[in-house]
C-alpha cells in the first residue's frame, strides 16, 4: 500500500531531474513579472511578485478572476516563463533549465489539479490516472499504483467507469489521483472546486488537503473564496498581479 515514504523517497527511475535535497524553500519567487503583449497593448499579469513557501506548507492563493493566480501557478510549474524575476521550485532554478528539461522536471516534482477535469473521455478512471506515466520509464507498476490511488480517493469501485459515467465530484477525485501518480513533492490545485456543488466542494478540498498532509507534499491551492483560502496554513492574496496581503 502507499505510504508517505513512497512520495518522500521519490524513487522514479528516469527521468532524473532532481533539485538539491536541502533546506531550500519549496517555492521561491523574487520580483516575478509577467507581461503579455499584443500589437498595441501590454497586459501586466504579474508585477514584481515575491513569495517564499517552505517545504510541506499548505498555502491558499486568493484573488478574483484576472488577478494572476493561474499564471502564477504556471510559472511555478515551469509551464510559463516570466518576463522578469527569479523562479526556484524544489531547489531548481527554472530560468536556467533548458526547455527540453522542463517536462522531466514536472514529472519529478509537480502534480496539477485543474478546475476543468481534462480527462480523456474514451479511457476509464484507472487508465486516466495512469496516463502521466506513459512517456516515462518508472520503477513501479503504474496500474497497481493507480489502483491504490483510486482507493485513497474512495473510487476503487469506479475504476472501470468512463468519465461520462462519473459525477463532477467523482471526476475531480480521479484528477486528484492522477496528480499523485508521479509521486510529486509539490501539488498545485488551480480552483479545483470551481465547477462543483457545495457538498462536493468541501469533500474535494478536504481530500486534497488531507492527502498533501499525509504524503508530506507542499500544497498551493488557488481559489477566489476567502473561506476556502482561510482553511490553509497561510494565505497569499493577489490583486491585479500584486501580492497585497500575506498574513
Amino acid at each position: 500500500m502507499l505510504t508517505a515514504m513512497d512520495v518522500q523517497a521519490g524513487s522514479h527511475g528516469e527521468p532524473n531531474t532532481r533539485g538539491p535535497e536541502s533546506d531550500s524553500p519549496a517555492v521561491l519567487l523574487e520580483g516575478v513579472t509577467k507581461v503579455f503583449r499584443s500589437r498595441d497593448r501590454e497586459v501586466r499579469v504579474l508585477d514584481g511578485v515575491n513569495v517564499e513557501v517552505r517545504r510541506g506548507a499548505s498555502v491558499g492563493i486568493l484573488g478574483h478572476s484576472g488577478a494572476g493566480k493561474s499564471t502564477l501557478l504556471s510559472i511555478i510549474a515551469g509551464i510559463e516563463r516570466p518576463t522578469a524575476g527569479v523562479v526556484q521550485t524544489g531547489g531548481v532554478d527554472l530560468l536556467r533549465a533548458r526547455p527540453s528539461q522542463l517536462p522531466k522536471f514536472r514529472f519529478q516534482h509537480v502534480g496539477f489539479v485543474f478546475q476543468q477535469y481534462h480527462l480523456i473521455p474514451t479511457l476509464n478512471a484507472l487508465e486516466n490516472v495512469m496516463m502521466p506515466c506513459v512517456p516515462w520509464k518508472v520503477d513501479y507498476d503504474p496500474r497497481q499504483r493507480a489502483t491504490e490511488l483510486l482507493g485513497l480517493v474512495r473510487l476503487a469501485d469506479r475504476a472501470d467507469h468512463l468519465p461520462s459515467q462519473l459525477s463532477g465530484g467523482e471526476q475531480q477525485r480521479v484528477c486528484i489521483a492522477r496528480a499523485l501518480i508521479n509521486r510529486p513533492t509539490l501539488l498545485l490545485a488551480d480552483e479545483p472546486t470551481g465547477n462543483l456543488d457545495e457538498e462536493s466542494e468541501q469533500e474535494v478540498m478536504g481530500l486534497i488537503r488531507d492527502l498533501a498532509d499525509q504524503f508530506g507534499m507542499t500544497l498551493l491551492f488557488v481559489t477566489h473564496s476567502r473561506e476556502l483560502a482561510g482553511s490553509f496554513q497561510r494565505v497569499v492574496r493577489l490583486k491585479s498581479g500584486v501580492v497585497v496581503e500575506e498574513p
